[in-house]
């Protein structure tokens, strides 16, 4: 991973730099994929980042795939993947609450 470091800083890289160790590196490198895969657009093969989540799911969509159709499509296609997740992101609010007891 120093390789990396080396490739686009130089020789002149900073000392903490240096000091990272290859696990460290690495670790950043997964967090970041990480973070980027969890806000990407749900929409097969965009890359963008997702802004928008479509509404009763957890599927987000990037400013090119805010149309109707796609997030129509992308409800039902919740709703068949994750049933029981799909029904309970979509249950009516509970209209009468218990009474707390003093």
């Amino acid at each position: 991973m120093h390789v990396i470091f080396e490739f686009f800083l130089g020789p002149g890289q900073p000392i903490w730099v240096s000091d990272l160790s290859n696990l460290t590196v690495f670790g950043l490198f997964v967090s970041a994929a990480g973070v980027y895969k969890r806000l990407n657009c749900s929409e097969k093969r965009c890359r963008r980042i997702g802004h928008l989540k479509v509404e009763g799911t957890t599927f987000r969509t990037c400013h090119h795939h805010t149309t109707q159709e796609v997030h129509e499509r992308l409800y039902k296609m919740h709703s068949e993947q994750y049933p029981e997740q799909h029904e309970w992101l979509n249950r009516p609010p509970a209209e009468t609450r218990p009474a707390s007891r003093s």
